[in-house]
């Protein structure tokens, strides 16, 4: 069983999400649906994964979402939390520190702090899939690097996706 989860919040200004737990690719279909529907603002991002133990390729995609929003609102570079020395060899194995504010210090979001859970998504296999392609597809356009470290996904999920349509 995942023990996963993720929570969103407004405070003093800035969106709030709180993850937790191994994060996969079952994980973050809310996530990216909740930042598909989010309203464009000029609300700085927060990410707080002080209590991520192990985050996926999906999940590094869907959050690389995060910093290319704030990119395309010319809105500051998103903080992001974490604690984990392994889960920050994982974010700087995949160039997060050239799109996030990374910092090692404990969040000062206090874990009373009012976050929502998101609501779980009932998504088709076709939704899934079109999501894990865009997720990899943002995790590629970080830096060159990824480019070519995911390059094989990214054109196996293109067969994929060819085959469905």
């Amino acid at each position: 069983m995942n023990d996963s989860k993720i929570e969103y919040a407004v405070i003093q200004h800035h969106h709030v999400l709180r993850l937790e737990g191994d994060v996969r690719y079952q994980d973050v279909m809310p996530l990216h649906e909740f930042l598909e529907r989010l309203e464009v603002d000029d609300q700085p991002f927060i990410l707080d994964l002080s209590r991520v133990t192990l985050l996926d390729s999906t999940a590094l995609g869907i959050l690389a979402m995060v910093a290319k929003r704030c990119r395309n609102q010319s809105l500051d570079m998103p903080v992001l939390y974490v604690v984990d020395p392994a889960v920050r060899d994982i974010l700087l194995g995949v160039c997060f520190d050239q799109v996030f504010k990374m910092t090692g210090e404990n969040p000062l979001l206090s874990s009373t702090v009012a976050a929502k859970p998101l609501e779980p998504v009932q998504l088709s296999l076709d939704e899934v899939s079109d999501t894990v392609k865009v997720a990899h597809e943002e995790l590629a356009d970080i830096d060159e690097k990824n480019r070519e470290l995911f390059k094989d996904v990214n054109n196996l999920l293109a067969q994929l996706g060819s085959k469905s349509a």
